[in-house]
């Protein structure tokens, strides 16, 4: 819908990259946290960068190597190493890669003339800053580096404004890359409001789902876009004959849910099987389960310790996703194992020692995990009233 010449309210941009389900997830929370905060006062535009301004085949080629690395993780291992170890290499690489998108940036910035760009996906971070700085911008640019508890070298960007971390763990990880300590401010997790709701009992939201209440539940998830071999945990769940619910969300990806509704199960199984596509109300299946199986992605990592649920990682595919795997498992809120066998032996335990949950609990209490949404909403408010001059000093 196009802007009414006389509508003089500052505009706000959020751009990310569609890889994945975290730089959506984050950027549609902090839209929707704008709007609700500040109804009507903002023009709030958040887009799949790329994809939108193009070109097409650039679009195309950055999401298909993210899924490669979501195939083959030992293909992410390395680009995450080179990143780190020869960022100024992967840089010049990444900037010859991406000049028709940048041309395409310059050209779409100096027309919507945003007010504030924020960028939750390195790639778009980048851009907003070369973009800014062949227009002569004193555009605000807010970097957010997503993943909880890692300061990856793919956020270190020089010319961003701020770069917003959720731990002192990734603000000091990006310190010893350089950036200064007065470009980090930390927030709490942002997350969509979904996730603040007030629920009755696990008992009554199972019921909503189509669950069995009673019994150990399980939430088995690898993303967004479903990739990742669940299937050998499913058969392993049910050939030991475990009673236990599985509750198992496939994502995009419509043959991995078509081929686990074709698994076989002895009439007599205690196992009881759930499948569940792509789905909105995540945050529900969260709460409504006991344990949480899923790969090291920031949505799972975040959401599951925001909702205090013990989690299984069961693959990696970055650095990144490995710092929150170790920082699970070193505060004792879950495990690592990127094998069946391993993975049976956890769930043995915990059918064993039901108690064991009951002991993550008390250490969730302990580090009592918050939602930052609202405060950086605020924080983003404060900038467009205040200015380039009031940010400096935020």
């Amino acid at each position: 819908m196009a802007l009414a010449e006389d509508d003089f309210r500052k505009k706000i941009l959020i751009i990310y990259v569609a890889a994945g389900s975290g730089h959506t997830t984050y950027s549609r929370a902090i839209q929707s946290g704008l709007e609700k905060l500040f109804p009507g006062k903002y023009i709030i535009k958040e887009m799949d960068y790329i994809k939108e301004i193009g070109p097409a085949s650039f679009d195309r080629s950055s999401k298909n190597i993210w899924k490669f690395m979501l195939n083959h993780p030992y293909a992410g291992r390395f680009f995450d190493s080179f990143c780190e170890n020869f960022q100024p290499l992967a840089r010049a690489i990444e900037l010859a890669w991406s000049q028709k998108h940048i041309k395409n940036s310059v050209r779409f910035i100096r027309e919507y003339k945003p007010d504030i760009i924020i960028a939750p996906h390195p790639q778009t971070l980048r851009v907003a800053v070369i973009t800014r700085k062949k227009l002569g911008s004193k555009t605000p640019v807010i970097g957010i580096d997503i993943e909880p508890f890692s300061g990856g070298a793919v956020y270190d960007h020089p010319g961003a404004d701020k770069i917003v971390v959720f731990s002192e763990q990734a603000k000091a990880m990006l310190m010893k890359k350089g950036v200064p300590e007065n470009k980090l401010p930390v927030f709490d997790f942002i997350l969509d409001s979904k996730f603040l709701k007030d629920y009755d009992s696990i008992e009554n939201t199972r019921k909503k789902l189509g669950l069995e209440p009673g019994i150990l539940t399980i939430m088995m998830s690898s993303g967004g876009d479903g990739i990742g071999n669940l299937e050998k945990y499913i058969k392993a769940t049910i050939a030991h004959n475990l009673p236990v619910q599985l509750a198992v969300i496939t994502g995009r990806n419509a043959n991995l849910k078509e081929k686990l509704e074709k698994i076989k199960q002895p009439v007599d199984s205690k196992t009881i099987l759930k499948i569940f596509g792509f789905i909105e109300n995540i945050n529900d299946l969260i709460f409504a389960s006991d344990v949480v199986l899923g790969k090291g992605g920031a949505c799972t990592t975040i959401e599951s310790l925001f909702m205090r649920k013990p989690v299984i990682f069961y693959r990696f595919v970055t650095g990144n996703e490995k710092r929150s795997i170790d920082y699970a498992r070193k505060s004792q809120l879950g495990w690592y194992t990127h094998t069946t066998r391993g993975y049976i032996k956890i769930i043995r335990g915990i059918l064993k020692n039901p108690e064991t949950l009951g002991h993550i609990k008390k250490k969730y209490e302990l580090l009592n995990f918050k939602a930052g949404t609202e405060k950086f909403c605020r924080f983003v408010n404060d900038v467009l009233e205040t200015g380039v001059k009031g940010l400096a000093n935020r």
